[in-house]
């Protein structure tokens, strides 16, 4: 199995995970529910549905990139074209990212592919979203609400995230429908406390919280998504 699904809870907060090596990560374009989707995951970064498009046309609001060509669009490197995953929208955003070659696993705070320095642009993936800053309990908040717009900070909702481990680890986590929702400093205190994680971000939420594996399946709220972060099997 090329993952280990568990699940922790702290303080009443009970996350799903998946865990694997990042070498096993794929970031995928579905344009379904997770659960839908025949792929082994959690939903990706932030997208908008358009009620005017159909999902195929929705725009990726997150970096989303295998290899350098982001999932929105199979154009390669293309700096200009609005939604592509190539790019976090509007804002500088927390984005996890691999080097295959290096094996260098962090987060960094950008724009767009470009600014990832990787080894080799033909190997590497980036999935952006909003940082966690888990080393960091006096600015987490300033960073993640002020500086990034994290939606609905406050509420009590289902929440996803991806995060990495001082072993090497990538968790793909996420609180299920049905359960106690968190807000997200209670979403990110309970990874923090559980899973020892050292980083990571907080992928989209609310409905778009889903989840497949052999396990464990959630849908959200039924809703269709744009991408997602797969493991390959």
């Amino acid at each position: 199995m090329a993952y280990t699904y568990g699940t922790a809870t702290y303080n009443g907060i009970i996350l799903h995970y998946m865990k694997t090596a990042p070498s096993n990560i794929v970031l995928r374009r579905i344009n379904s529910n997770v659960t839908a989707s025949g792929h082994y995951g959690i939903n990706g970064g932030f997208f908008y549905a358009d009620p005017n498009t159909t999902v195929e046309n929705w725009p990726v609001l997150s970096l989303t990139v295998n290899n350098d060509v982001p999932v929105g669009t199979l154009v390669y490197r293309d700096t200009g074209t609005y939604g592509s995953g190539w790019a976090n929208v509007n804002y500088a955003r927390g984005t996890v990212f691999y080097d295959g070659v290096s094996r260098a696993l962090g987060v960094r705070v950008v724009s767009n592919a470009d600014q990832i320095s990787v080894t080799n642009r033909s190997n590497y993936w980036a999935q952006g979203g909003v940082s966690m800053s888990l080393q960091d309990e006096t600015n987490w908040r300033n960073i993640a609400v002020t500086q990034q717009n994290l939606p609905r900070p406050d509420d009590s909702i289902q929440r996803a995230g991806l995060v990495y481990s001082s072993s090497g680890y990538i968790y793909l986590v996420m609180t299920a429908s049905g359960e106690t929702g968190a807000t997200a400093a209670q979403f990110r205190q309970a990874i923090k406390q559980t899973l020892g994680a050292l980083d990571g971000v907080f992928l989209d939420s609310g409905g778009s919280a889903q989840m497949l594996s052999a396990e464990f399946r959630n849908a959200g709220d039924g809703r269709k998504v744009k991408t997602m972060v797969g493991i390959i099997s």
